[in-house]
């Protein structure tokens, strides 16, 4: 059986068992296999998250699917309520930058996502909200 963890590396890594990946509109594509675990995937944005052609005994464990229309939404709504809050421009700056960091490549960079969360408590509850709500969206756990 193939046990499959998704990570950044998740290319690599199905390439090495035959396994084709197109991050465009399909996440994975599986064609003739048996007995292939995918664990612990989030996909965001993608028209197809997992394709699977000719398989038999596909286990999916931990699989998160969101349309990133959902995302961006919340993101429009935390940089709202960013631009409209009190902060200096150079602190909203650094928070954007933060925030960038705290999502980079759909995973959630939890150091990164404890400093925004610090710093969003001076913008306000709902800030702070929005946030959980993104790391939810995007967290494997």
């Amino acid at each position: 059986m193939y046990e499959i963890v998704i990570f950044l590396e998740l290319k690599m890594v199905l390439e090495s068992l035959n396994i084709k990946t197109n991050y465009m509109s399909k996440g994975i594509v599986i064609n003739d296999s048996k007995d292939v675990k995918v664990k612990d995937g989030v996909f965001i944005g993608l028209e197809t998250a997992i394709e699977a052609n000719n398989v038999s005994g596909l286990d999916l464990q931990n699989i998160s699917v969101f349309d990133k229309s959902e995302f961006l939404l919340l993101q429009k709504q935390l940089t709202d309520e960013i631009d409209n809050s009190q902060l200096d421009v150079s602190t909203k700056k650094r928070l954007k930058i933060t925030l960038d960091k705290t999502f980079k490549n759909n995973k959630v960079n939890q150091t990164e996502a404890s400093t925004a969360k610090k710093m969003l408590k001076y913008v306000g509850d709902k800030a702070v909200d929005i946030l959980i709500q993104m790391i939810l969206m995007v967290s494997t756990q």
